[in-house]
């Protein structure tokens, strides 16, 4: 995945009002509550199709897990629902900017048909010290065309 598409998911991503107030790190997630990181998986083309021309279409769905740590206590239910409604508050919020087509653009064709969702939202890990770890995945769906003139 390249630098410039994972940033900007990223900064996207910041912009939801339901992370507010996180710590955005890539590949770790500190203990501390309030701290966030993004996992990228990659790329996986779904379809390819090259025509007479030699254009080649590619269907690209990128998967980026993102985890949260988040203050948790044990007994404390209204802590954990607050925790679990930022979740759920995220995930709609990704899917409302989907369907308003204010997520960013990140394929060269058909960008009438992207779709970025955010789903299986979770609590992954209970810490002693008083957090919880918490994970999400962000799913982006787009069409990338190019020609191979070699």
């Amino acid at each position: 995945m390249e630098h410039s598409t994972l940033q900007t998911l990223l900064d996207w991503v910041r912009t939801c009002p339901a992370l507010e107030g996180c710590t955005w790190a890539v590949d770790e997630l500190a203990p501390d509550g309030g701290a966030a990181g993004a996992y990228p998986q990659g790329v996986r083309v779904l379809a390819r199709r090259t025509n007479v021309l030699g254009e080649v279409t590619d269907r690209c769905r990128l998967t980026l897990v993102l985890r949260l740590t988040l203050p948790f206590v044990p007994g404390d239910a209204a802590l954990a629902a607050e925790n679990a409604a930022r979740l759920l508050d995220f995930q709609q919020w990704a899917a409302r900017e989907s369907a308003a087509r204010r997520a960013p653009v990140l394929g060269n064709a058909d960008t009438g048909n992207e779709a970025v969702t955010a789903a299986a939202g979770q609590c992954e890990q209970l810490h002693d010290e008083g957090t919880a770890r918490y994970r999400v995945t962000l799913t982006a769906e787009y069409t990338m065309k190019w020609r191979d003139d070699a």
